[in-house]
């Protein structure tokens, strides 16, 4: 498995590729901690590399996100060493660039999951459910009155801590709810689905 560029990352590496291996080493040196903190805290970086370079700073910005963009991908796929470099060949680097780029990933992988793993966002899992009908057969007003409501009692696990929320349905929005979750678990099914979950 390699990983797939887009032609703007493409464009956005090229930069990187004309310029010596000082330079990479220093941008790699950045990506640990911009990982972390985004551009809020690297903005007087960006000037100073820009300035000492010649290029605007959106082209040090651009170049940083796109070598983010192959080390998180890289780590999300969990690449092997030769995987990694066969990936790397197809931005026709130097070789002490793709030697570099290729010691930097297998250095830093461990930390780069930990990393990601930190940012990814963590959403409440269902737990129980419990469920009951009442029906309202008539009134002083109506006799023929057939009114169905579900109450439902939904129980969910938030990091260990145990949440309960109590909803109230009638038939045809819970068939609609119903429904729509059948077609939630067959589209889990498709190709792409499984894709895209297996590289979050």
């Amino acid at each position: 498995m390699i990983i797939v560029f887009s032609e703007h990352h493409k464009k956005h590496l090229a930069f990187l590729k004309d310029q010596p291996i000082e330079v990479l080493t220093q941008f790699c040196n950045l990506i640990l901690g911009y990982m972390r903190k985004g551009s809020e805290g690297s903005r007087k970086i960006f000037m100073g590399a820009a300035k000492k370079l010649g290029v605007s700073v959106e082209v040090i910005e651009s170049a940083l996100n796109a070598l983010c963009f192959l080390f998180s991908e890289a780590t999300k796929l969990n690449l092997k060493e030769q995987d990694f470099v066969d990936s790397v060949l197809v931005l026709a680097f130097p070789d002490g660039h793709n030697a570099y780029l290729k010691e930097v990933y297998l250095n830093n992988k461990v930390e780069i999951r930990n990393l990601l793993s930190d940012l990814s966002v963590e959403l409440p899992h269902y737990k129980n459910l419990e469920w009951r009908l009442d029906i309202q057969l008539s009134s002083r007003t109506n006799r023929n009155l057939l009114n169905p409501i579900f109450l439902l009692q939904l129980e969910t696990i938030d990091n260990t801590q145990s949440q309960t929320q109590v909803l109230q349905a009638d038939w045809p929005n819970l068939k609609h709810l119903a429904t729509e979750l059948e077609s939630a678990l067959d589209t889990i099914k498709e190709l792409y689905a499984r894709r895209v979950s297996r590289n979050i």
